[in-house]
């Protein structure tokens, strides 16, 4: 599997294209669909799915476009299903320009596997952060979302943050995994989740 990153949108939201064998799968579509779109044509693969680890409005803002111009359909939690459409909800109403998309074609829950392909991922329902945050195990790969970072994790005090949930799903879910894995957050650099379990004071 390779795996592209790209920083996109004024809050630098990692994007990530998974790819394998001509198929790919698109992780938080945050803004810059130009830059996508060029990517997937490069690497001349068929996007399957997008897929959201939240709601938030710099983790959707090109998800429309992507839709339109790949017919790849979209998922995310269906507890944060309703921030797509809802500028107060997905935090952009508090911004200079609010963000609004069309509905996810599908919902994810907690323990779903998803295959498309040669890929397949394994959903992680990692709420805290977002009511319907989830991470995406893939391979020797965890795409955390805002809900792991470096050294850190994600915010718990936006109006439908818990910081009681975030500290389980940090707890309890991500640092129960067995094995070690890449970790690509959803903001700033990779690291390891062995890295994580013996320096973040979260874990």
């Amino acid at each position: 599997m390779k795996i592209i990153r790209q920083c996109v949108g004024a809050m630098q939201v990692n994007c990530y294209i998974l790819c394998q064998s001509g198929h790919a799968v698109v992780i938080d579509p945050g803004a810059d669909a130009f830059w996508i779109l060029n990517h997937l044509q490069e690497q001349n693969v068929v996007l399957d799915a997008i897929l959201l680890t939240h709601g938030h409005f710099d983790h959707i803002g090109a998800l429309d476009e992507l839709r339109e111009k790949t017919g790849a359909k979209a998922g995310i939690h269906a507890l944060d299903a309703d921030m797509l459409g809802d500028p107060k909800a997905n935090l952009s109403a508090y911004m200079s320009a609010p963000v609004s998309v069309k509905p996810a074609d599908f919902v994810l829950r907690d323990g779903d596997v998803l295959t498309y392909h040669e890929l397949e991922l394994r959903v992680l329902h990692t709420p805290g952060h977002s009511p319907g945050g989830v991470c995406f195990v893939c391979g020797d790969a965890l795409f955390t979302g805002d809900t792991l970072f470096q050294l850190s994790v994600g915010r718990s005090d936006f109006p439908s943050s818990d910081p009681a949930a975030l500290d389980h799903s940090v707890r309890e879910v991500i640092s129960k995994l067995k094995g070690d894995y890449t970790v690509y957050p959803g903001h700033g650099p990779q690291s390891t989740l062995a890295f994580e379990k013996e320096n973040n004071p979260y874990l």
